[in-house]
């Protein structure tokens, strides 16, 4: 179980992996959310959500629902996470400032927002 939870949390003596590797996993539209939430500027609430904590909505792709995947994304900095193995991910709140740590561990296959319903 330990073996698991090091594969995704990728917590060895090695640095961290270069944002560029992991920014890979970032889709466009969240960099630019998180853009806009560190500069202070607001969200189009039909595309990106924030709460009062200054956290964004994301969906986090995981390449397995394992407690220690769970885990290690919320170790990571996404709270309030429901899984959805269906789906194949967990919504969650994240600071912009985790995203890069969140992104970098190897359970992780994507950060996307999520895809609102709107009202016709």
């Amino acid at each position: 179980m330990c073996l698991m939870l090091a594969a995704c949390t990728n917590t060895g003596a090695a640095s961290p992996a270069p944002l560029s590797a992991s920014a890979d996993k970032i889709a466009p539209p969240v960099t630019l959310a998180a853009q806009k939430l560190v500069q202070g500027l607001p969200l189009d609430g039909r595309l990106a959500r924030s709460d009062g904590n200054g956290r964004l909505e994301v969906y986090v792709y995981l390449d397995g629902f394992t407690p220690e995947n769970l885990a290690a994304v919320a170790a990571k900095g996404l709270t309030a996470g429901v899984p959805s193995p269906q789906m194949g991910v967990v919504q969650g709140w994240v600071k912009p400032g985790d995203l890069a740590a969140l992104s970098a561990l190897a359970c992780v296959t994507r950060i996307t927002l999520p895809r609102y319903a709107l009202v016709r």
